[in-house]
C-alpha cells in the first residue's frame, strides 16, 4: 500500500470502554498489522489514541513532567462506583480545590458527551 488512511478512534473507544468484541478485534488486527509491517508509519497508532482518550492517563502524564514553568492542574478523580465507598476521602480532596471547579467526563473521545462539563462556583 502507498497510503492507508484509518482513524480508529471510535473502535478504540468501543473496545476500551464498552467491551465491544468486534471493535477489539479490529483494533487488535490493526496493531498486529503495524507490528508485522514496521516500515508502515502510523501517525495515530491505537496506543497513542488510548493515551489521549483517558483523561486520567493525561493527568498522570502531566504530573510526571518536571519543569519549573509547567505544572498540572489540581484534580480529583471520582469514579461512579467509587463514590459511595470513598465519599469522605473525596470530600477532603474536593475541599482542597479552589473554585470555580470544572467537572468533565473521564473519557475524552470527541463525542458530544465528552465535551459536556459542569462549572461549580462553590460546594
Amino acid at each position: 500500500f502507498g497510503i492507508i488512511l484509518l482513524k480508529p478512534n471510535d473502535w478504540v473507544v468501543r473496545s476500551l470502554f464498552h467491551a465491544d468484541d468486534r471493535a477489539t478485534a479490529i483494533v487488535e488486527g490493526w496493531e498486529s498489522y503495524l507490528e508485522r509491517n514496521p516500515s508502515i508509519c502510523a501517525i495515530e497508532p491505537p496506543s497513542a489514541i488510548r493515551c489521549v482518550l483517558d483523561r486520567g492517563k493525561i493527568d498522570d502524564l502531566l504530573r510526571g513532567i518536571r519543569h519549573p514553568k509547567l505544572r498540572a492542574a489540581k484534580s480529583v478523580k471520582i469514579g461512579v462506583s467509587d463514590w459511595r465507598q470513598r465519599r469522605s476521602e473525596f470530600a477532603t480532596n474536593l475541599a482542597a480545590l479552589q473554585y470555580p471547579v470544572i467537572c468533565k467526563r473521564y473519557v475524552a473521545c470527541g463525542t458530544t458527551e465528552s465535551h459536556q462539563m459542569i462549572i461549580a462556583k462553590d460546594l
